[in-house]
């Protein structure tokens, strides 16, 4: 049997090509295309995925529990990766992709919850489960691969590179369950043979991609769109970053009026905010236009590959630190010193972060920033001592060098300096210290991205407030909470509509306005308590947070729009009475709690509605996708919350689907959500500038409020029935609040998505009132049920109503036969007619 030639397999791949997509559905992405919000859906979970490994890495010093760990960590970052590359080619809005994804998505919340178990050395229904997900992932990353064949015939693939890339899920596969059902060694040694076949394959494709093989030559770059994976690398590095943020949860609110803990966290929160400098201050903007500006199949994929690597050992680095900053916490409580484990991963985690950077800037930019390796190899030195330190002072040694890092390599990484004129000096100072007006079309920053994981893990941490008082009264602090965190939110929303956000005095308010939120969210659970009767620690820290965030806010205001006093006055009022109300509520006796509450929410509204006025809405798509990842994040804290229920606890059959059956209910949601993106910017494009406010103050912030109202509710719902399901098995009910939780959550939804299609359209469509109906009518019934029955009660209504909503004029069907074009056509294809001789 002969191998045909290179040309007759691009031939034959041409002729096939629309049979392809035809049947599969399968479509290439445009050349200037963005990531999709089932994409942005995917990087956020399996972010909580690479961090609940970490959070397990965190519990042990065990080589061998450390060395599974990894292996666990590196083989979902490569499967990962093929998604990414294949969403980078194969358009996400089709019909074959999006299954890919959603499966994809699922899988991997399953790999965080059972995570633990492959980790550990034990043989436990959650190890399979675990071998059956990563089976999962890989076998839809090689379905994505093939699309990426279908899609572009003209990339001659060599067949041993085919093979290879069927045949790797099979045998990976095999290891991944021949390693759950064994213990010890066999694991640790089984769970490196699979990843080193994911290596191996990954490296021959990657080869092929290339053009290393002498049997497969890039005709058609790869990928074609350049801003989808560049954008998703990006957005994955800093919801990494809001991991960390997301480990000061564990603190026990009681303690924030401690000296040492506000010093560490003060400490904590600076070496947060200088790793997010180094990287995202520069060096990742320009490298994103540098890297677009290249030419030539091979310098592009050469590019491609190191943006990804490269970035990859950062997520690493960042890993590390997670671990380390998650063993600090636990010995937060004394004041022995810090130990070799906590500051080698802390240092480690660190250095694995700038040396990252170091290569990306010089192979992106041709650039060598050598302070970074110098500091790396500086903390390295600087281990041994630390290690006998106390917390904050361990932690301060590397929050001080990225600091200073920060503001002295800031030079060597920009490009060359161009001459101002003389008269032109004084405005560019000031754009520099102040930023600049956004523009209509102003995108979401990578600034903008971390404040919003910030409040998303806010919302997270609210749910908490329901599953301590499960009572009205639970429910209404839980309220009143997310209403001040969604005020201080909206305030940096609107001011960075308005002013860039990523410049000037802007960027520095923003920044010290995140730390403060943070604070505020570790303080809210002791705050609205209805069995305290005196100020505590937690509610100073809460007020003054509260009244920073507000402060911060109006200060980039102020330098910024320079609004006049009329405008500002009320909000600076508002704000003083509500931090009165916040410290006097607690002194209020308890019959008349309620009423202070009321009055605290009116005066909280009053100060939103009162700086709405001092910020216009000028740039619609900016407005519509931060509140869009506002509610991704808020669906995406769903995996996070079932993570955080499921750790420590025995992971069976019941509580994996439990998992499953949550996530394809959150993923249904945001679908229904994101149908309703589109005709809401075109709708703020469209309007006045009047209009506008009072559409984006008005119907579109009620609409918002109230889905992150439902997600509260089935963050409570789904962890309480983890809990029913580790105490009393998979027959237990759930208790009446959570059962009513559930449904009624549902039911707030779909009211909000009613309110955003009032808003857009004009009209109530029948399947969203048809939501609201009927899982109230549904919440008595289910509430005695199991927890499982109840989740897929609410699971197969979103289902119902995801499949009703769908377009109702489909995009027509290609025909059977597309004819050959004549310019492609080799029948008709003449040879050129010779030149006349001279």
């Amino acid at each position: 049997m002969t191998v045909p030639t290179a040309g007759r397999r691009a031939a034959y791949a041409r002729a096939m090509l629309p049979w392809v997509r035809r049947r599969a559905g399968v479509a290439p992405i445009d050349p200037g295309g963005l990531p999709t919000a089932t994409e942005l859906f995917l990087d956020v979970v399996f972010v909580l995925a690479v961090a609940q490994v970490a959070a397990v890495l965190a519990g042990t010093t065990d080589p061998a529990t450390t060395v599974r760990g990894f292996a666990v960590l590196l083989a979902v970052l490569m499967y990962w990766t093929g998604l990414v590359l294949a969403g980078s080619v194969v358009s996400a809005e089709r019909a074959a992709m999006r299954p890919v994804i959603v499966g994809a998505t699922v899988s991997l919340a399953l790999v965080a919850v059972t995570a633990p178990d492959i980790v550990a050395d034990g043989a436990t229904p959650g190890a399979t489960v675990f071998a059956a997900s990563m089976l999962t992932v890989q076998a839809l990353e090689t379905a994505g691969v093939w699309m990426v064949y279908a899609v572009l015939p003209a990339h001659r693939l060599h067949p041993g590179n085919a093979v290879a890339a069927t045949l790797a899920p099979l045998a990976s596969g095999a290891m991944w369950f021949a390693a759950a059902a064994t213990t010890g060694q066999q694991r640790t040694l089984l769970l490196v043979a699979a990843l080193a076949i994911n290596v191996l394959v990954m490296g021959a494709l990657q080869l092929d991609f290339r053009d290393r093989l002498p049997f497969g030559a890039t005709e058609a770059f790869f990928p074609r769109a350049t801003a989808v994976f560049t954008d998703r690398v990006a957005a994955v590095v800093v919801v990494a970053l809001g991991c960390v943020v997301e480990l000061l949860g564990g603190l026990d609110p009681a303690r924030l009026g401690a000296g040492p803990v506000l010093v560490y966290l003060l400490v904590y929160l600076t070496l947060l905010i200088a790793l997010w400098w180094l990287h995202f201050g520069f060096i990742a903007g320009h490298a994103r236009i540098r890297f677009r500006a290249k030419t030539g199949a091979t310098v592009r994929a050469a590019a491609l590959f190191t943006y990804f690597q490269a970035n990859m050992v950062m997520l690493v680095g960042l890993v590390l630190l997670i671990v380390g900053l998650a063993r600090t916490l636990t010995g937060l409580a004394g004041a022995a010193p810090a130990g070799p484990a906590a500051v080698g991963t802390v240092y480690g985690g660190v250095t694995l972060y700038l040396l990252g950077q170091f290569w990306f800037w010089a192979v992106i930019a041709g650039r060598r920033c050598w302070l970074r390796p110098a500091t790396a190899l500086l903390l390295l030195a600087l281990t041994p001592v630390a290690a006998g330190l106390p917390l904050p002072a361990m932690l301060a040694i590397p929050a001080a060098a990225c600091t200073g890092l920060a503001v002295a390599d800031s030079g060597h990484c920009r490009a060359a300096p161009q001459r101002r004129v003389a008269h032109r000096r004084r405005l560019a100072w000031r754009l520099r210290l102040l930023g600049r007006y956004n523009t209509a079309r102003a995108a979401v920053t990578d600034l903008e991205l971390l404040v919003d994981v910030v409040a998303g893990f806010a919302v997270t941490r609210t749910a908490y407030l329901v599953g301590a008082d499960p009572h009205p009264a639970g429910m209404a602090q839980a309220v009143l909470v997310l209403l001040m965190l969604w005020g201080c939110w909206s305030a940096t929303t609107r001011l960075a509509n308005t002013v860039k956000a990523d410049l000037g005095a802007t960027r520095a308010c923003l920044l010290a306005a995140m730390a403060a939120l943070l604070l505020l969210t570790l303080a809210a659970p002791q705050v609205f308590t209805t069995g305290s009767a005196r100020v505590g620690a937690a509610t100073v820290v809460f007020a003054l947070a509260y009244l920073l965030v507000r402060a911060l806010t109006a200060v980039a205001v102020v330098l910024t729009l320079r609004p006049p006093a009329s405008r500002l006055v009320p909000v600076l009022a508002s704000t003083a009475l509500v931090t009165a109300l916040i410290l006097t509520q607690a002194a209020v006796p308890e019959p008349l709690r309620p009423a202070a509450w009321s009055l605290l929410a009116a005066t909280e509204i009053g100060t939103w509605w009162a700086g709405s006025r001092t910020c216009p809405v000028v740039a619609a798509a900016h407005l519509v996708e931060r509140h869009s990842l506002m509610t991704l994040l808020g669906l995406a804290s769903l995996a996070t919350a079932i993570t955080t229920a499921t750790f420590g606890t025995a992971i069976t059959t019941a509580t994996a689907a439990t998992a499953a059956v949550a996530m394809l209910m959150a993923a249904g949601l945001w679908h229904q959500y994101a149908r309703w993106r589109a005709p809401a910017e075109h709708l703020f494009t469209a309007l006045g500038t009047a209009a506008r406010h009072r559409l984006a103050t008005g119907r579109y912030t009620a609409c918002h409020l109230l889905l992150l109202t439902a997600v509260i509710g089935f963050c409570y719902a789904v962890t309480t029935a983890v809990a029913v399901l580790a105490a009393d098995g998979p027959r237990g009910p759930l208790p009446t609040a959570a059962g009513l939780a559930l449904l009624l959550g549902v039911a707030v939804y779909q009211a909000g998505l009613a309110v955003m299609a009032w808003a857009v359209h004009r009209y109530l469509p029948r399947h969203l009132i048809l939501g609201v109906v009927a899982p109230v009518l549904l919440a008595p019934a289910a509430a005695p049920l199991p927890g499982i029955a109840a989740l897929a009660l609410a699971a197969t209504t979103v289902g119902a109503l995801v499949y009703a909503g769908r377009p109702r004029n489909p995009p027509p069907r290609p025909r059977r036969r597309e004819p050959t074009p004549a310019s492609l056509s080799p029948a008709r294809r003449r040879p050129p007619a010779p030149s006349p001789a001279r």
